[in-house]
């Protein structure tokens, strides 16, 4: 587990360093997937045989990476994140949007966070969990991100929290430039109460 009480310079160097490490990783994955094409596997079976690999050395503790650590960083990184101003936000998102393997790892951070906030009910999961969705915006995939919010909303629903005004705050944090096709990670987190895929997580519900 990670030690606690680094300061933001020290934070900035242990995520930059797990970043370093999931892209070694992800390469290394990525290189047999191609090798296995190369052998005549399909393409989509050896994207499959990736993500297998992937899952099975988490589960058995071989990963390069220690997940409690993992995930104690991009606690304490949402925890700055949300104690800073307008301007120390979007230095810290420009910074992060540099960390692309960790960022990766923030939709899997947010369905962590409503797994804990189902056995805690504790709300501040809510909050952290908001908070990485406003620092990457949907940056490496909004479909992604949706599906993450979609777990989390349904979390603080089954815990009688409603998230709704969570959210409002959490889009206030986020970039609201707009990106090719007029979208921005603020109008992102902020649609969410309203989007079809909640409407679609719920009816089935």
């Amino acid at each position: 587990m990670a030690d606690d009480g680094l300061d933001a310079s020290e934070l900035a160097d242990a995520l930059e360093a797990i970043d370093a490490t999931l892209g070694v990783w992800n390469r290394e994955l990525s290189d047999r997937m191609q090798e296995q094409i190369r052998a005549g596997t399909p393409a989509g079976d050896a994207v499959q045989a990736m993500i297998a690999r992937h899952k099975q050395q988490v589960e058995e503790d071989r990963a390069p990476v220690d997940y409690d650590e993992l995930h104690a960083r991009i606690v304490e990184l949402c925890d700055a994140f949300r104690d800073l101003d307008n301007a120390g936000r979007a230095a810290l998102r420009e910074r992060a949007a540099q960390w692309r393997n960790l960022r990766n790892q923030f939709y899997g951070f947010i369905h962590y966070a409503a797994a804990r906030l189902r056995a805690t009910r504790d709300g501040r999961w809510i909050d952290l969990a908001l908070a990485a969705a406003a620092i990457d915006g949907g940056l490496s995939d909004w479909r992604d991100l949706y599906v993450a919010l979609g777990e989390l909303w349904l979390a603080a629903e089954s815990v009688h929290i409603n998230p709704r005004s969570r959210f409002e705050a959490a889009a206030a944090m986020a970039d609201d430039t707009l990106d090719a096709t007029r979208h921005s990670p603020r109008g992102l987190v902020a649609g969410f109460p309203h989007s079809a895929h909640l409407h679609s997580i719920k009816y089935r519900r």
